[in-house]
């Protein structure tokens, strides 16, 4: 499989609530951990084998960056790229491309790594 990545992925693993209509219309969510993560897309873990085709609603929770902060929770329209099972867990593996932030989610999720990033 041919990766596509614009940005640098940093290994983060944040909870996700990811919700989608079933084609008989009901809505569906679903809870995952992010494996990497960049201001363009991430690649996710869960436990049953999800692909749609239509867009996505991420809900991403950004911990908090100090023991005495508040963490942040962005929303996000997505896109499912891809899904397969990762023998090694024993989960299934998601591919999601960001198409829409709401908010200030993007700049929330850009501070964030800015934060995380090693000086020098």
């Amino acid at each position: 499989m041919k990766e596509d990545r614009r940005h640098e992925r940093l290994m983060l693993h944040w909870r996700m609530d990811v919700v989608y209509e079933t084609p008989q219309g009901v809505s569906e969510q679903f809870h995952a951990t992010t494996n990497s993560i960049s201001k363009t897309g991430c690649s996710i873990f869960v436990e049953q084998h999800i692909l749609v085709e239509s867009p996505v609603a991420v809900q991403l929770t950004i911990p908090p960056l100090t023991p005495e902060g508040e963490g942040n929770l962005i929303e996000i329209t997505a896109l499912m790229r891809y899904g397969y099972l990762c023998r090694a867990r024993l989960q299934y593996r998601v591919g999601l491309d960001f198409v829409k932030f709401t908010g200030d989610g993007q700049r929330l999720l850009e501070e964030a790594f800015a934060s995380l990033r090693p000086y020098g």
